[in-house]
């Protein structure tokens, strides 16, 4: 009885509150748990074939990333590209202030840890990719951070300090962003990070320079292994089908 009460009120709540797309706020329907069918519709799976390291989609004649820049991951994975509803999501949390969508966003990123792979495996570390201190003081919060912690049973620590004080990323072309140091980023601690493999988080991938700048980072405290985990990759995909089923793709 005690559960039949609970199902009760719970189907109550929803009917009286019920959630909101985390894209457009219009009202969910039955069996929508993020977003509504049409922000759904607009998610673009990465397929195709892709480099099983850097996670880029491959060229005839092999991967074009990894012979511009060496990867420094064991693999990466993203979840979709960087586009429609998702991309709307991460603009309005990230530069709008909404807090509110820190768990969505985290629902989502937890399936892409939840890849089963050596490096992703349960006695990983998730190692954030942090804001510098320009965004936080404008912004008021870390983005990635305040996904990490709506994660239940995440095991994860803010292992890096961003110093890199030039212009945000979003505005840098992707030849300045390719020459992004090493010396962006400082470990927050003393000492090496020891044995368990480390997996780095951020939101969205472009040319991967903020993600390898940090691997280096982590890779001078003895780092042995790093993943990368990100919700998003922001690249051209040719025309093809889009959906809504969560499935992991390669990535940096």
């Amino acid at each position: 009885m005690p559960e039949l009460l609970r199902n009760m009120s719970t189907g109550l709540m929803d009917w009286l509150c019920p959630g909101r797309c985390a894209a457009c706020d219009e009202p969910l329907g039955p069996g929508q748990a993020l977003f509504c069918e049409v922000c759904a519709s607009s998610l673009v799976l990465l397929e195709g074939p892709r480099c099983p390291r850097c996670g880029a989609r491959l060229a005839r004649g092999g991967c074009v990333e990894c012979r511009r820049a060496s990867s420094l991951f064991e693999m990466a994975r993203s979840l979709y590209s960087y586009g429609g509803a998702l991309a709307q999501v991460i603009q309005r949390y990230k530069y709008g202030s909404r807090l509110d969508l820190a768990r969505p966003l985290g629902v989502l990123l937890a399936k892409a840890l939840g890849e089963p792979h050596s490096v992703f495996s349960s006695g990983a570390l998730v190692v954030p990719v942090p804001s510098s201190q320009m965004a936080l003081g404008r912004r008021g919060f870390d983005p990635v951070m305040e996904i990490l912690r709506t994660i239940d049973g995440l095991r994860w620590a803010p292992l890096l300090v961003r110093v890199d004080r030039r212009e945000a990323q979003a505005a840098l072309e992707g030849r300045e962003r390719r020459s992004l140091g090493p010396e962006a980023f400082r470990p927050r601690g003393k000492g090496p990070v020891g044995e368990p493999p480390l997996v780095l988080v951020d939101d969205v991938l472009t040319t991967g320079a903020t993600v390898r700048a940090a691997a280096r980072a982590l890779m001078a405290l003895g780092a042995r292994a790093i993943g990368v985990v990100t919700l998003a990759r922001a690249e051209e995909l040719p025309p093809g089908p889009s959906g809504v089923e969560v499935v992991l793709a390669s990535s940096p």
